[in-house]
């Protein structure tokens, strides 16, 4: 009888361990009153000690502003999840969104079936600001980076931002991660990927943890990348950004849906917007440019003309216009000309033929934009374009593994601004930490420079108002620049507040048309 009470407990832990909620973030929705949240259940079959006929945990969430009395409850959607390699590993992802929240209100949350796999640990989190409640919760503090490991630096910063959590459980309202998680999601069967989502979950479970998918999200080898070059093939076959796009299903989606290598299509999260406070925030993919599928960037940049129209409608309540994506469209590592010429496709558009007029080549179909390399050739659809014609204030990326902070830049000439800036300001990122290494520069910088360092680390942006923005450069190297404690480094090594007291198009302020970079006072829309 022991040892059958023994056996009967082993296979119970092991559903329930198995079941057991892990990997949880959320994410901010369309509105204050919404937050997403996802996590991810181990999926069994039936002679593994699955359940019942094989049974997954249903997908609840509970929460209430009282972490002894959780008096809410809503129940979402269970999406089997199938890693693309040798082994199919498969697991259960459920996503429930939290509505009715009060605007900047502490909500506590747990998440799981109680029948079958439990709950998770209790978690909280500040939902975002209404216009009523706007003036007390400034400013608005993001943490932004992108390029981040489950090794090397990594962790070191996640664990630096939950030294500011425990300071102040406030001093955060988000998280932007822009571009290349894990390195990468799909690596040992998605092994990878699983380790990454626990490694962040104790920072994303209490702060939105918002996205923009990066080209280590590809999952298409470099080998195979230029054979399917030389066929001038659609290289959205392989994976299609599966891993991105199935763990991170709970962006504030914008946009209809995209094609997922998991089977059904998936909620668009490659493309999205969505206000906080005074700004309106923007993701962009950067890497449909370069990947595909080619279709997508005709179809982005529509989305996003007419996304950036109605915010410039919309600049008195969010005067702020920032985007994210993980590519650069100007920095200057490891040299200022390669980087103008790698990324020339997301700054400029791709190239067509010159006789390319109302063809499908005009529509974005059957374009491998990384084999068109012509000179003479026509661009279309580049995303400075339209950052020049509707105003964004900031960009922020990755993808160079440094930080790099440029000045107001247009087709490349800058006022050299950090007040009342004639261009959009642009800033590297991409320090989060991975196995990669740091990423040097090799030249000296350009005038359009305005500071930038070779270290691992994370950037902070503080909007204070309509009119004020501060950011800033942390450093957290794990291996040099200890303290005497053994502690990693985490100070400052660039500031600058930005000031803008006239938010709107740039249009006519640089020649954009002309490439004289001639500076030309223009009247802008004046913040109320």
């Amino acid at each position: 009888m022991y040892s059958l009470l023994l056996l009967a407990l082993s296979a119970t832990s092991s559903a329930a361990l198995h079941h057991a909620p892990e990997q949880i973030h959320i994410a901010f929705g369309k509105t204050p009153d919404m937050v997403a949240v996802q996590w991810s259940t181990r999926g069994l079959e039936r002679a593994e000690g699955g359940g019942p006929e094989g049974q997954q945990p249903r997908s609840f969430v509970y929460w209430g502003k009282d972490p002894t009395h959780l008096d809410q409850a809503a129940e979402g959607l269970s999406i089997s999840f199938v890693d693309g390699g040798a082994r199919k590993r498969q697991q259960q992802h459920h996503v429930v969104n939290m509505t009715g929240l009060e605007a900047s209100t502490r909500y506590h949350y747990q998440v799981g079936d109680p029948a079958y796999g439990g709950l998770s640990h209790l978690y909280s989190f500040k939902t975002a600001a209404d216009a009523v409640t706007l003036a007390a919760d400034l400013p608005i503090r993001l943490a932004i980076y992108g390029d981040m490991g489950v090794d090397k630096n990594g962790s070191t910063v996640v664990g630096h931002l939950l030294e500011h959590m425990h300071g102040d459980p406030n001093y955060l309202d988000g998280v932007l991660h822009v571009g290349d998680f894990a390195y990468d999601m799909d690596e040992r069967d998605g092994v990878q990927g699983d380790l990454f989502m626990r490694q962040i979950e104790p920072v994303a479970a209490r702060l939105p943890y918002m996205t923009s998918m990066g080209n280590h999200e590809k999952s298409f080898p470099y080998a195979i990348l230029m054979i399917q070059c030389l066929r001038a093939l659609d290289m959205s076959q392989a994976y299609n950004f599966l891993h991105y796009s199935e763990r991170f299903r709970i962006m504030p989606v914008s946009d209809g849906e995209v094609a997922s290598a998991n089977g059904p299509p998936a909620p668009n999260n490659w493309w999205y917007s969505f206000n906080i406070g005074p700004v309106h925030l923007v993701a962009v993919s950067t890497e449909i440019y370069d990947f595909g599928p080619y279709d997508y960037i005709p179809r982005q940049y529509q989305w996003l003309e007419k996304d950036l129209k109605e915010a410039n409608a919309n600049r008195t309540l969010a005067p702020w216009i920032i985007v994210h994506g993980h590519k650069p469209l100007y920095c200057s590592s490891p040299t200022p000309t390669q980087c103008d010429n790698w990324y020339r496709s997301q700054r400029e558009g791709i190239p067509l033929r010159p006789e390319a007029s109302a063809t499908a080549e005009m529509r974005g179909e059957g374009i491998d934009a990384s084999c068109l390399r012509g000179k003479g050739r026509k661009r279309k659809w580049g995303l400075e374009e339209l950052f020049y014609t509707y105003g964004v204030d900031v960009y922020f990326c990755g993808h160079e593994h440094n930080s790099e902070r440029l000045f107001d830049v247009v087709k490349g000439e800058t006022g050299r601004r950090t007040s009342d800036m004639q261009g959009t300001t642009y800033i590297v990122t991409g320090a989060g930490g991975n196995r990669e290494g740091v990423t040097p520069f090799l030249s000296q910088a350009p005038a359009r420079v305005a500071s930038r360092a070779e270290v691992w680390g994370y950037s902070i942006l503080e909007v204070h108002n309509a009119t004020h923005v501060y950011y800033e450069q942390r450093a957290c190297d794990r291996g040099e620049g200890r303290d005497g404690k053994g502690r990693a480094r985490d100070e400052v090594v660039d500031s600058v507040w930005l000031v803008q007291h006239a938010h709107g198009p740039f249009e006519g302020v640089m020649g954009m048309g002309s490439g004289d970079g001639a500076l030309r006072e223009k009247g802008r829309l004046a913040v109320a």
